[in-house]
């Protein structure tokens, strides 16, 4: 499934054409003195790829920073869609990852009895932290990993939501 969010407001974006705009009419709807009545068309196909184009020549729509041309556009997960000076953010669920917290436990193999009778931990490591949208794979192999911008980081996440 597809959404739009702005502003901790959700749209989702069935499959056909969507009309964003102002007018109340719009499946999306957003007010502002940007926003022409009939601003954008979203299309999503049964796959999940969802384009955008104006709705009119006189639609200003930026997508990421970048005006969009007469042309359609598709959409990928994250990108920023601006429209009349609002913005929003696309969502593709197929894409997006979900975090999960897991509780730290020794597996039973990892715990072994010393001949005075005390029990002593071996061979355990982190874990692993798995990237959804990339697949790669990183060891967690001391106390901590370090994520951030910079190189020197143990996983280097490009953009600028991520501190250094």
């Amino acid at each position: 499934m597809s959404l739009l969010e702005l502003g901790g407001r959700t749209f989702t974006i069935s499959v056909g054409e969507v009309m964003l705009g102002s007018d109340a009419s719009c499946a999306i709807s957003l007010t502002g003195a940007g926003v022409l009545p009939q601003h954008a068309v979203l299309q999503a196909q049964a796959d999940g790829q969802v384009v955008i184009r104006k709705a009119s020549p006189a639609a200003d729509v930026l997508i990421n920073g970048v005006r969009l041309g007469a042309e359609p556009t598709p959409l990928l997960h994250g990108d920023k869609v601006d429209v009349g000076g609002q913005e929003l953010t696309f969502v593709d669920e197929r894409r997006s990852g979900s975090t999960q917290f897991v509780k730290a436990f020794t597996p039973p193999s990892a715990v072994t009895t010393t001949p005075g009778g005390k029990s002593t931990t071996v061979g355990t490591t982190g874990g692993r932290i798995v990237s959804l949208t990339d697949g790669r794979e990183y060891v967690i192999t001391g106390a901590s990993l370090v994520f951030g911008r910079e190189a020197g980081c143990d996983v280097v996440v490009p953009g600028k939501d991520v501190s250094r």
